[in-house]
């Protein structure tokens, strides 16, 4: 049998019947006549069937999944090997003060934990299930929760439950280990140090019908590491334990009860499998709580400018009243684009997918009310970032954090303070555009282009590095040309990339236009009595926020960059047009995310990981071909986050190493450098340092925005006595 080596399949057993009867005795393993089964068609075809012999011993090519093992069975598998390169090498290295930095910016205090529900069939009609599981979990919050792992609950023959539990133990070679009742010895055959797949095999003594689904695996390899030094193999299994309703169950420290829910459609049934997952949602970012109290702060500060001016935000970017002969590289329209190509992104597809899937419907409703509420923080920052910017005599303008920070602090007599604020902000953004504004975007990107079926199996599906290349020059480009040339792209590309996405959602909508109502509902009464919905209304309330926090990027500072270079001699005028920012970005993008996710049922959809592919589900659903667009869009969204965050990287680089051509050059090359790096590698801990270097932006930005206030409260007085008395006159 010639199997590709690494896949797997299952190994079926009866368990009820006695391996050791007389009919086994002239054929002791006739008993097990379904034998192996792959499930991926084109494994494994008719002549592939083994048939075993009459010996002591069952070797397989392949046994990484079985229900019940032999007594002295040995497994013999090929086991590929990871090897990493020096991108992941660099990123192992890398990883403790990452995540040390990331777990300090992002520190969150845990309010609760709970637990979500799932089943095997996600389709629209298990929304009764969603509301009303089959069974109710009890926790004993004090105890060791296994975070994210699903659980396999099925209803016994003989009555009570079947709980499955995931465990991972260490195997060393030549070392015999027991477990669950079962004595493994797994061994090594020598192969080439450079080798990609090891050879071993495994002896088990014993026979259990409490263990499932083995799956062996080694540990990743450098990739000059010697495979012939790896000391031990890592095995995956589920362990079975019978309990009855109500019953305590420990498994490794977790303590649980299954408690049958009589109000459920869903009536536990023998052979069919649920699932439920400990999830710790409920939880609250300090850096998110201070965006969200801000936002807050500013919107009643400024008595609700976030809705009291969206009219006028609306005039002004459409040229109502410019004025083209003032200062500023590019109009209020460019630079409102040009900002939205660095928020309107990945996020908007894989990061709200994500938050509904955990949040439940609710979080829509907390999405839209933050990002309502982001509206008025863009005002106040956008606004600043007008009124201290600098304009060489070149004509190029320089603004955004850096400068009202260390300006405006001094004016108050804290010019020490807001210098430090200023350098920190500097250092942080130049990290987040590396990061999470270039390496990140290429990189999902590029995964998702490469899973399109025409792309499998190309030369540039295995050249990430090529596809970096590619997208290294289309960005230089584009970024060559300073703010004047992001603005001619974005100016169209933002709008064409939004209107596509927005109108592939209202097809969706308007072919379940039938489904809206209760769509609706489900997100209102989500958002106030969620029903079996990790972290109730908390954890709710946090993931909307949370999202839109993250999408938007109000309070970080960012956008502030893009908007200081715009034609205008009055601060207020696009901190007003700024307001629109969020409300695209979130409220509208973010929101046809969501309720397209809800409409079609995918919610439902638990531990999910990879958000980008649960959206292309939903819209494939009724869209086959939609999979092409998104492709499309994470492409173009990708392209313009990374030629916007190119220029907010530039300003921060600038501010500490000089305004003169010869720095923009010189981060010009690295930023498209690192876009190669980004394609044709992982990068985990880097980017997740990165994203938390973005989310420190707003530590010192926050203060400085609150400490400024009074001061952007003069300039929108002052604007708007202008356009009341006349003296700013409406042009269109």
């Amino acid at each position: 049998m010639n199997i590709l080596p690494g896949k797997w399949g299952i190994f079926f057993i009866f368990p009820d019947q006695n391996p050791y009867n007389t009919m086994a005795k002239t054929q002791p393993y006739i008993w097990i006549w379904p034998l192996l089964f792959l499930l991926i068609p084109g494994w494994a075809s008719a002549q592939d069937t083994v048939i075993p012999q009459a010996t002591d011993t069952l070797q397989l090519d392949i046994l990484e999944q079985m229900e019940v093992l032999l007594p002295q069975a040995v497994i013999s598998d090929t086991i590929s090997v990871i090897r990493y390169g020096l991108d992941r090498e660099i990123d192992q290295g890398f990883a403790p003060i990452g995540n040390g930095v990331a777990s300090f910016i992002f520190y969150a205090p845990t309010i609760g934990k709970d637990v979500v529900y799932s089943q095997p069939d996600s389709s629209r009609s298990a929304r009764a299930f969603y509301q009303q599981p089959p069974f109710t979990v009890w926790i004993d919050k004090s105890s060791t929760l296994p975070i994210g792992k699903g659980i396999r609950v099925e209803a016994a023959p003989e009555g009570g439950w079947l709980v499955f539990y995931p465990k991972t133990v260490e195997i060393p070679f030549d070392q015999p280990v027991l477990v669950e009742n079962l004595t493994l010895t797994a061994r090594k055959s020598a192969v080439n140090a450079a080798a990609t797949e090891l050879p071993v095999q495994v002896t088990v003594d014993g026979l259990s019908d409490m263990v499932s689904g083995f799956a062996f695996s080694l540990p990743p390899l450098s990739r000059k590491g010697d495979l012939n030094s790896v000391e031990k193999a890592q095995l995956d299994y589920y362990s079975a334990m019978r309990v009855n309703a109500g019953d305590t169950v420990v498994l490794d420290g977790f303590r649980f009860a299954l408690i049958p829910n009589p109000a459920s459609a869903y009536q536990m049934a023998p052979g069919k499998v649920y699932e439920f997952h400990v999830v710790n949602v409920t939880f609250l970012p300090i850096v998110v709580l201070l965006l969200i109290v801000a936002a807050l702060f500013f919107t009643v500060y400024f008595k609700f400018i976030n809705i009291t001016k969206f009219g006028l935000a609306l005039n002004v970017v459409r040229g109502a009243y410019t004025n083209p002969k003032e200062a500023g590289e590019v109009s209020h329209f460019q630079a409102l684009t040009a900002a939205l190509s660095g928020t309107v992104g990945l996020g908007n597809i894989a990061g709200v997918a994500i938050a509904i899937t955990i949040g439940g419907p609710g979080a829509t409703f907390w999405m839209i009310v933050a990002g309502l509420l982001g509206m008025s923080t863009k005002f106040i920052e956008c606004t600043l970032g007008v009124a201290y910017r600098l304009i060489d005599k070149r004509g190029v303008v320089s603004g955004g954090p850096m400068y009202y920070l260390s300006q405006g602090l001094a004016e108050k007599g804290w010019g020490g303070l807001g210098k430090f604020f200023a350098i920190f902000f500097a250092i942080m953004a130049i990290g987040g555009s590396f990061g999470g504004g270039n390496m990140f975007q290429v990189n999902q990107a590029y995964h998702q282009f490469t899973s399109l079926e025409f792309v499998e199996g190309t030369w540039i599906a295995e050249n990430g590095w090529a596809f970096g290349v590619i997208v290294a020059l289309l960005v230089g480009v584009v970024i060559i040309g300073g703010i004047q040339s992001i603005a001619k792209v974005t100016d169209k590309m933002v709008p064409f990339m939004v209107a596509v996405y927005l109108l592939a959602g209202i097809v969706i909508l308007g072919l379940n236009y039938d489904m809206i109502p209760n769509t609706l509902y489900e997100i209102f009464t989500g958002a106030f009595s969620p029903i079996a919905v990790a972290g109730g209304f908390v954890g709710v309330l946090i993931q909307g926020f949370r999202r839109a926090a993250f999408s938007n990027e109000a309070g970080v500072g960012s956008a502030s960059i893009a908007h200081s270079a715009v034609r205008t001699n009055n601060p207020a005028s696009e901190g007003i047009v700024a307001l629109l920012e969020p409300f695209i970005d979130t409220v509208v993008v973010c929101t046809m995310t969501a309720i397209v996710i809800i409409v079609t049922g995918n919610h439902l959809e638990t531990g999910v990981a990879d958000g980008v592919a649960l959206t292309s589900k939903a819209f494939s659903s009724e869209l086959p071909f939609f999979k092409y667009i998104l492709a499309l869009a994470v492409l173009l969204f990708a392209f313009s986050t990374m030629i916007s965050w190119s220029y907010y990287g530039l300003k921060a680089w600038t501010y500490l190493f000089g305004n003169n051509p010869v720095q923009e050059i010189v981060y010009k090359v690295i930023f498209c450098l690192v876009i190669i790096v980004g394609a044709a590698g992982s990068l985990d801990s880097i980017v997740g340092f990165s994203d938390a270097m973005i989310f420190a932006m707003a530590v010192p930005n926050l203060i400085g925005l609150f400490i400024l206030a009074p001061k952007v409260r003069v300039f929108l007085n002052d604007y708007l006595g202008k356009i009341k008395s006349g003296e700013i006159a409406r042009v269109k």
